[in-house]
């Protein structure tokens, strides 16, 4: 039953239903209340009303970077404060993850990750870069860490 229970929350956690139902806006917030909730890091989520104007593969794909950025700082960064902003615009969508937490080399961590360590990193770039978009990631120690994803919209998301 464990095991069961386990599997079943894995398996919204990848693919939430609040997403399909009400939105990436709300799919987020209940994501970070429901880990503010379980780790005490309190985590706040900033949208435009334009960001639930997305392709589902958009929404998917947006989602699972701010799940695997919240991930990350919430098991290395010792964070207080989470803040994830999704924002939306006539071309784009800009999502950002930044923490008030005790920051990292990101080049060494990128070096890491190639040798096959640090996955989460490498998995970001690549579900970024197959939306034709960037990652950026911004570190200093002792004053936390940014990560930026700017995805073009395909025309058909821009005309919506």
């Amino acid at each position: 039953d464990d095991m069961i229970g386990h599997v079943r929350e894995m398996v919204l956690d990848l693919r939430p239903p609040l997403l399909d139902e009400l939105g990436l806006v709300a799919a987020l917030r209940g994501y970070a209340e429901g880990q503010s909730v379980r780790t005490g890091v309190a985590i706040s989520v900033e949208a435009n009303t334009d960001a639930e104007q997305l392709r589902p593969e958009t929404a998917i794909a947006a989602f699972r970077i701010v799940q695997e950025a919240v991930h990350n700082t919430l098991r290395h960064a010792s964070a207080d404060h989470i803040i994830v902003s999704v924002r939306r615009d006539s071309m784009r969508l800009l999502v950002s993850v930044r923490d008030d937490g005790c920051g990292f080399d990101v080049a060494e961590a990128l070096r890491r990750a190639a040798k096959g360590r640090h996955l989460g990193l490498l998995g970001m770039r690549e579900r970024v870069e197959a939306l034709g978009g960037r990652l950026e990631i911004d570190s200093t120690p002792e004053q936390g860490t940014e990560i930026r994803a700017n995805v073009p919209l395909p025309l058909e998301e821009v005309a919506s």
